[in-house]
């Protein structure tokens, strides 16, 4: 199921449970995170718009922003001004430790 089948039917994405006790940005974040190692946001791939993450989360925009922020600042997510979000063409290697 591709995410747009998802927002237009108004259900919680599949295969990721949003305990109450995660904020909303923790929450966005983890179910872009699956959605990458699951494989069906693929490198070079554009995420949802803010706005399809903010109906499909029941947000305002600013846990939008903060869990797109979050995923920039650790190399999952890269943007270009005007034209959106992409997933990284590598996505960065676990520390090792």
């Amino acid at each position: 199921m591709i995410l747009s089948d998802v927002i237009e039917s108004g259900r919680q994405p599949e295969g990721i449970t949003m305990p109450n006790s995660r904020s909303k940005t923790q929450q966005i974040v983890a179910w872009l995170e699956a959605e990458i190692a699951a494989g069906r946001l693929k490198p070079g791939d554009q995420i949802p718009s803010a706005r399809e993450l903010r109906e499909q989360f029941v947000v305002s925009g600013t846990p939008v922003r903060d869990a797109i922020n979050n995923l920039k600042a650790r190399g999952l997510l890269e943007g270009e001004s005007g034209v959106g979000v992409f997933v990284t063409a590598r996505p960065p290697a676990a520390p090792t430790g």
